[in-house]
Order: C-alpha cells, then sequence, then structure tokens
C-alpha cells in the first residue's frame, strides 16, 4: 500500500521533469565594455553607461532557446586612461532597463578601492537579478566611480563581464 502512494506521488514529479526540456546554464562574456565618465567630474559618484544589445541567438549560439534565469556571476575594471585609479574610492555597477516595470539593481561593487590597485575585482550581489534585463532587446550597465577630488576632464574605464545565463 506504501508502495502504491510513493509510486503514484513520485510518478508526476518524474513525468513533469521529464517534459520540461533540458536546461543548461550558459557564461556569457561581454568584455571591453568603455565606460566615460563625461568631465566636469565632481567629489562623489561620477556615471558612465554602456547600452548592451540583446541579441539571444548571437550570445546563446541558438534560435530557439529562452532565458529562464540570468545572473552576473563575475565583474572586472580596469582603467582605460593613463591616469588609473587615482582618486577612485569605489565602484558600483547596476543594470537598468527603459521598460518601467523593470527596476535598476545593483549587481556588483567594490569599497574601498585599494591604493595600489591596477584592476578592481567587484564583489557581485547574489540577490541581484539579471533576468528581465536578458529578455528584453536593451539593458543599460551604469557603472558609478566614486572619485575623491573634482576632475575637469574625462575618466575611462573598461570592464569584463560574465553572466551565467539558464536557458531552455
Amino acid at each position: 500500500m506504501r508502495l502504491t502512494k510513493l509510486l503514484g506521488l513520485l510518478l508526476p514529479a518524474v513525468l513533469l521533469a521529464a517534459c520540461s526540456g533540458q536546461q543548461e546554464t550558459v557564461p556569457i562574456e561581454l568584455n571591453d565594455l568603455e565606460f566615460t565618465l563625461e568631465g566636469p567630474l565632481f567629489e562623489g559618484p561620477n556615471q558612465g553607461q554602456y547600452v548592451v544589445q540583446v541579441d539571444l541567438p548571437a550570445l546563446l549560439g541558438a534560435d530557439d532557446l529562452e532565458v529562464r534565469s540570468a545572473r552576473l556571476s563575475s565583474a572586472t575594471v580596469v582603467p582605460n586612461d593613463s591616469l588609473g585609479f587615482a582618486n577612485v574610492r569605489s565602484f558600483v555597477l547596476s543594470l537598468a532597463s527603459d521598460n518601467p516595470e523593470v527596476g535598476m539593481v545593483e549587481a556588483a561593487f567594490l569599497n574601498p578601492l585599494g591604493d595600489a590597485a591596477t584592476q578592481a575585482e567587484l564583489s557581485v550581489s547574489k540577490e541581484a537579478d539579471a533576468t528581465a534585463f536578458f529578455q528584453g532587446s536593451t539593458f543599460y550597465l551604469v557603472l558609478d566611480a566614486d572619485l575623491a577630488a573634482d576632475f575637469e576632464g574625462n575618466r575611462s574605464f573598461k570592464a569584463n563581464l560574465v553572466f551565467d545565463v539558464v536557458t531552455k
């Protein structure tokens, strides 16, 4: 009797899992993304932006896949000018969208940035869900650099990001 009940409970679960299709986690690398902070810059947070065009067939290598979930798994920022990280105290990387139903998400940060740093390995937020951004056609990466002093010119940085995208 117990075996019959157990089989009665397990059989629908097994059938559902078999019909749900294969899920796969695909790392999507976005490298050498240029962020320019347009001067004059002031002490405190200053933003640079990068527009990501979401082309799923090109990113995932197939036309018929859909994004089930997406999360940022690593983020590295390097200087893209001769100033290096001079007067940079910290970084915050956020995701934004034109879709009013998708709020801005703080995905990674580094605070404080070490004085002798040549690259910045940002701490990735485990709670930051990027799924809605990959389900649209465009989203924005916003890099906030907290500066210790005013600066008249522009500052430039490059970022290398990896997103873990689960597809079906």
